[in-house]
């Protein structure tokens, strides 16, 4: 059985901050860091929900 990814689109990893909403920390840029690797390396999407992301931050 083969999986055509031109029809079915790519997965999408989802992060959830359960920290303060507020304030960047270190639990955070660990957490990005480690699931950006990863959605890198099998080629899906990263969602962040909830992260203090500044508003002069543009997607690639």
């Amino acid at each position: 059985m083969t999986f055509d990814l031109s029809r079915h689109g790519r997965v999408t990893l989802g992060l959830y901050n359960a920290y303060d909403p507020k304030t960047f920390r270190e639990p955070h840029r660990r957490v990005i860091a480690r699931a950006g690797d990863l959605a890198l390396a099998f080629g899906m999407n990263l969602a962040l929900f909830g992260f203090p992301v500044p508003e002069t931050a543009r997607t690639p």
